[in-house]
């Protein structure tokens, strides 16, 4: 029997990566399509995953990008904030969330 007890094998730490970076596409892709509850799926699975690995912040930055205080800096991510704000409106809109505040974000390790 294999490792993960679900017929395959268990990923490497750069295959999880690499699946991460492949999110945002799935990400945007769904969002064209009009399938939110998808794109919303895809973000929570990308943020749950990242923050589960601790992933390192140089990745954190490039998909999820850096927001906090409106006098610092802010960069976009490769899943687009403002997609990801309308993928929750909407699935809030249609009651196919069990959530009703928008979503969370990425904590960055300090130092």
């Amino acid at each position: 029997m294999d490792r993960t007890g679900y017929g395959g094998t268990m990923l490497n730490s750069e295959q999880i990566v690499d699946r991460l970076r492949g999110l945002p596409g799935v990400f945007e892709q769904a969002m064209k399509d009009k399938q939110y509850y998808k794109a919303k799926h895809c973000y929570n699975t990308a943020v749950t995953v990242a923050s589960f690995i601790e992933l390192d912040n140089t990745v954190r930055e490039e998909l999820f990008g850096v927001h906090g205080d409106v006098n610092k800096e802010v960069k976009e991510g490769r899943f687009v904030d403002k997609w990801v704000c309308k993928a929750y409106e909407e699935c809030i809109k249609r009651d196919m969330t069990y959530e009703h505040s928008m979503p969370v974000r990425v904590q960055f390790k300090k130092g």
